[in-house]
């Protein structure tokens, strides 16, 4: 194989080194270590799990698949990686239809849009945690770039038709302005806590109700025993369980809430 990859670089003829390059010897998947025939072998020449990847293929389409559901189930993470260790070369559309069952890139498909309709300046979530719930509110992007900008202003959910206060990333405070708010939390420290736990940047742990504060990144949290908290593992969107008979890894998508943006349930709720 060695004096062949040399033979083919020395005539650049880049195909055929890609198609060497990728050949490989794996007679086992490095994953789950099964054993791999003579005709599967020549599947995985064929088709590597990303069209960008250029190292041989040691990886079987099961395997994959599995490793597509963890990161779509688990984590919500459409932004999905090969499984070879050591490449970080992410999977396409096309790589994740390829590999994934239709239930699975139906649902790529849908944490795909949501995590893009997220990404949008003007989106909003609904601050009533037992909705689920977001949409585009106009000047909302602007409001945010600008200290206050937001202030007095609110959203009315199309889901759940309650309000949500932008200014407080909070269900909206009713009989109270913003200022009132604001002049409530100065005058006791317990109204203040209360208030920023009721914010949509901090939940409580459902198990042991630590407080754990989220910037940034997936929707799978850890309330972390360094920090003082348990080590469960939960949804930030509905506080649904990773573990347990009755968990997310358990039982899949059908463990979180109805109301949950990551539920197997059909109704839509963008």
């Amino acid at each position: 194989m060695t004096g062949a990859l040399d033979e083919a670089r020395r005539a650049e003829h880049a195909d055929i080194v890609t198609l060497l390059e990728r050949a490989g010897s794996a007679e086992t998947c490095e994953i789950c270590v099964e054993d791999v025939d003579a005709e599967t072998r020549k599947g995985w020449r064929a088709r590597p799990v990303s069209s960008g990847c250029n190292h041989p293929r040691a990886v079987c389409s099961t395997c994959v698949r599995r490793h597509i559901e963890a990161e779509i189930s688990e984590k919500g993470n459409p932004a999905i990686t090969c499984p070879h260790n050591e490449c970080n070369q992410q999977l396409s559309h096309t790589d994740i239809q390829y590999f994934a069952t239709p239930q699975q890139f139906e649902r790529y498909d849908l944490v795909t849009m949501r995590r893009c309709l997220q990404s949008l300046p003007d989106f909003v979530w609904c601050a009533h945690r037992d909705c689920g719930s977001g949409q585009e509110t106009e000047g909302a992007g602007a409001g945010k770039a600008i200290e206050g900008g937001l202030r007095g202003l609110w959203l009315r959910c199309h889901a759940c038709n309650r309000r949500t206060c932008l200014h407080h990333s909070c269900a909206m405070h009713e009989g109270m302005s913003c200022e009132e708010y604001d002049a409530a939390a100065r005058e006791s420290e317990e109204v203040g806590l209360l208030q920023y736990l009721n914010t949509d940047a901090i939940r409580r742990c459902p198990k042991c109700r630590h407080g754990i504060e989220k910037s940034e990144g997936c929707d799978q949290r850890t309330c972390r025993r360094s920090s003082g908290g348990c080590g469960a593992e939960f949804c930030w969107r509905c506080g649904a369980d990773y573990n347990g008979p009755n968990g997310i890894r358990a039982v899949g998508n059908s463990a979180h809430a109805e109301s949950c943006p990551y539920t197997t349930s059909e109704r839509s709720r963008e």
